[in-house]
């Protein structure tokens, strides 16, 4: 599956929660992401597993960049 079809997918599943989780990804944030799962051969159940998975990896993500940003 390319790249762009993941977006596209990604989007809709995000389009069509109850608004409840709201991921506000850049660029890096989604190649990092996409690289990590594949490196790790993760996959998900559902769409809503995998918003779930996406939101709390952005929050790690964010979480260690401002780490390192300090030291």
């Amino acid at each position: 599956i390319s790249m762009r079809v993941c977006l596209l997918v990604l989007c809709l599943l995000l389009v069509n929660l109850d608004g409840s989780l709201i991921v506000n990804l850049n660029q890096a944030q989604h190649a990092s992401y996409y690289q990590w799962k594949s490196q790790y051969s993760k996959s998900y159940q559902s769409g809503e597993v995998e918003a779930y998975r996406l939101n709390l990896w952005v929050q790690n993500y964010n979480r260690i960049q401002e780490h390192n940003a300090r030291f």
